[in-house]
């Protein structure tokens, strides 16, 4: 389910989209208990965050991982960020 959502995203157009880093738990525990750490918060796998100037602004888990709520809260994230600021 993640690859085919981490695809659509990288396909998609629109200047300004956040990064997308994909972090495989099983295979980076280190790096997956660091961002849950850093971040306060649950780990739940598959999960999306979206983090803004350091802090996690957003997230969501399995099944409500779906291209519609990925774009309301990247359209969120824009309508936080003052023009110019880069986020």
């Amino acid at each position: 389910m993640a690859d085919s959502i981490v695809r659509r995203y990288e396909a998609g157009d629109g200047p300004g989209r956040p990064p997308l880093y994909m972090v495989k738990v099983v295979e980076s525990r280190p790096v997956s208990d660091e961002i849950a750490r850093s971040l306060n918060g649950q780990h739940k796998s598959p999960q999306l965050i979206l983090v803004k100037n350091g802090r996690a602004v957003w997230s969501t888990s399995h099944y409500n991982i779906t291209s519609e709520n990925i774009q309301d809260a990247v359209d969120q994230f824009h309508s936080q960020t003052p023009a110019g600021s880069g986020g």
